[in-house]
């Protein structure tokens, strides 16, 4: 290959005449005498082309190391073969050998080759941990915008604003990932495919491969079976282990899920909505002389109870509508907001109520109704008879209202409720489930007992009731449907305290919790537990009472004012950290393949190779024959180098 590179210079010479190529004719032209002597010589005397090719060999090789010294280029990384080859070892043929001198060009350190050689494997272990901390730290949870970085946010007035910050789209979440998984195959292809070329090299050192090997080694990264040497084992494994990651890019990008979601941004300075407050009951009077405004507080919570709840809402949670809300994003929040407060912390069924209880508490239709109605009661106008399911804490005395104007008190008590359970088409008969034509609930608790109306097909439930009613504060309170906030056991109720219309709202909530059961949209469900059926319809019939009090008699009082943050949509990843993990691992390998590579390569002569591309290139062939190399050898003897049954044999002829 030598002896060609020199020819190919000498071609190279004739067709360019420059300063450079003239600086390398002088040094060609130096040795050209003997090139020309040898080809004069047998021309005139015909000789055999044996004796031709190596007059032409040695005036080939002076011309190339005349033209070194004048350079001073490097001698060739790889020098002639250590081991020298009898005739009889030529004749037998055997596997590829790699010489053994170092490929390590002069000038270049030990070090500065090693980093030069082993940078893709580094940067892919670096790049590879990135990306594993990037999925799990960053992308993981976090909620991205979908079609604009900074999408325009809407006010509580109406109006539309475009915030000053940014966040990445979704969008860019998977291009980013596809890119760094683009590069990180980049790394990958610059560290296997030297890698491929510095195992086939080593192997060729110490063992030998067939030229199929080879080719498969070099072409499909496939290593060669091992032959049972420590060595041999040891670099297939390292191989091996590289194979896997040529598959684990979709296990990474399918480890993505996204949900929708959202972004909270901050409202312009200056932004406040306003919440209505009793602080002087400016209409207090007018609450306590007309019962119009009572049935008209009690529509409106009906109305209330309908847009903050459903059939299907989720429970222990308290809500309060705010109309200054109206144009609020659903999940935008409010800095801080007042909430009506009701807490049920004992919940007893009477079990045998015709003991328990005295007739003036049993007398349903009558005596109760009577003092929980709105005026002017009627034998159609009590709440308790609307449905099935209505229930009411049951008053000792008949509704009125004391014209003064009342204390901030938080109501803590234990009171009677009455709950409508079953309907018996045949009054006639007792009030027990198998009687039952029309019930409440398909599960009744065991220590529950049930007492009949004796003129009408009703059953009754009683129990004792223990709670404390008031008001609480909200911070950074949701917005969870259309105008309501609410709070929940993710952001719960602060600062429990006593309040204005607390006692107001409990004595109207009867003509609530009627309406609202025979209405039946906004109540939950009692047919598969009814003591949870029993408190949550308590904590929202009161909600709405209080907020309906509190609209009308805080009509007048000044209003509170509170900032707030508008959601906008967004979409958040969820990530499979057990497939990152896997993603991880499954890379990791190439860093114990190489990690491994690098403990065998210490034990070897031939240090890491820098650049395997052009290390064929370094070799010298010229051990195949040179003249006097092999004494054994006649004059004119000729060594061929033929490719028989996967080996390169070499043969004299």
């Amino acid at each position: 290959m030598s002896r060609l590179w020199a020819l190919s210079l000498a071609i190279f010479l004739l067709a360019n005449p420059d300063p450079v190529a003239d600086q390398l004719g002088t040094a060609w032209v130096k040795s050209s005498p003997d090139l020309f002597k040898a080809l004069s010589k047998n021309l005139k005397q015909p000789r055999s082309t044996s004796s031709l090719y190596s007059s032409l060999t040695r005036a080939i090789c002076k011309a190339e190391h005349m033209i070194r010294a004048t350079f001073h280029l490097p001698d060739h990384p790889f020098s002639r073969f250590r081991r020298r080859h009898d005739a009889d070892d030529i004749k037998d043929g055997g596997d590829l050998h790699l010489p053994t001198r170092s490929s390590i060009p002069r000038g270049t350190s030990k070090i500065a080759n090693l980093c030069i050689a082993l940078w893709p494997f580094i940067a892919h272990g670096t790049l590879t941990i990135f990306i594993t901390l990037l999925m799990i730290f960053y992308v993981n949870n976090n909620s991205f915008n979908l079609e604009e970085r900074r999408p325009n946010g809407s006010l509580a007035n109406g109006s539309r604003f475009r915030p000053s910050q940014w966040r990445l789209l979704q969008s860019d979440i998977t291009t980013l990932i596809s890119v760094l998984l683009a590069v990180l195959r980049l790394m990958v292809a610059a560290w296997l495919g030297p890698l491929c070329w510095r195992y086939a090299f080593l192997l060729m050192e110490k063992i030998g491969l067939r030229a199929d090997q080879l080719y498969n080694i070099i072409a499909y990264n496939i290593p060669a079976l091992p032959r049972a040497k420590p060595l041999e084992l040891a670099l297939w494994v390292v191989l091996v282990l590289t194979l896997p990651v040529y598959f684990v890019a979709p296990i990474l990008t399918g480890s993505i899920t996204w949900a929708s979601s959202f972004n909270v941004i901050a409202a312009p300075t200056g932004s406040v909505i306003n919440v209505s407050a009793v602080t002087h009951g400016v209409r207090w009077l007018n609450w306590t002389e007309e019962t119009f405004w009572q049935e008209h507080a009690v529509r409106h919570a009906v109305g209330l109870a309908n847009i903050a709840w459903s059939r299907d809402s989720p429970h222990g949670s308290s809500k309060r509508v705010l109309p200054s809300s109206v144009n609020l994003r659903v999940n935008s929040t409010v800095t801080n907001v007042t909430l009506p407060y009701f807490h049920v912390s004992a919940l007893e069924w009477v079990s045998n109520p015709e003991i328990e209880l005295t007739q003036a508490q049993l007398n349903v239709r009558t005596n109760v109704c009577d003092n929980i109605t709105i005026p002017p009661v009627s034998s159609t106008s009590c709440p308790l008879l609307f449905d099935r399911g209505s229930l009411a804490i049951i008053e000792s005395t008949p509704m009125s209202w004391n014209i003064n104007f009342p204390l901030n008190t938080l109501v803590t008590e234990t009171r009677l409720l009455t709950l409508y359970a079953a309907w018996r088409n045949n009054y006639t008969k007792s009030c027990v489930p198998d009687n039952f034509d029309r019930r409440v609930s398909g599960y009744f608790p065991t220590n529950a007992g049930f007492y009949p109306d004796l003129k009408l097909g009703h059953c009754w439930m009683f129990a004792w009731v223990n709670y404390t009613a008031g008001i609480g504060t909200c911070f950074n309170c949701r917005i969870s449907s259309y105008s309501t906030v609410q709070a929940d056991d993710t952001n719960p109720l602060r600062d429990i305290r006593g309040d204005y219309v607390a006692g107001a709202a409990l004595r109207l909530m009867p003509s609530i919790t009627g309406t609202l059961a025979a209405m039946n949209v906004s109540v939950p469900s009692a047919w598969d537990n009814l003591d949870r059926y029993v408190v949550e319809f308590l904590e929202r019939s009161y909600a709405v009472s209080w907020a309906a009090v509190t609209n009308f008699v805080g009509e007048y009082d000044p209003q509170l004012s509170t900032t707030y943050r508008v959601a906008v949509p967004a979409s958040q990843a969820l990530v499979d950290i057990k497939r990152v993990y896997l993603w991880l691992c499954l890379h990791l390998l190439i860093t114990i393949s190489g990690i491994l590579f690098l403990v065998v390569q210490a034990d070897m002569k031939v240090p890491v190779i820098t650049d395997t591309t052009l290390t064929a290139f370094y070799l010298d062939s010229s051990e195949v024959y040179e003249p006097g190399s092999r004494p054994s050898l006649k004059e004119g003897a000729l060594i061929r180098v033929r490719y028989e049954d996967g080996h390169m044999k070499m043969k004299i002829e």
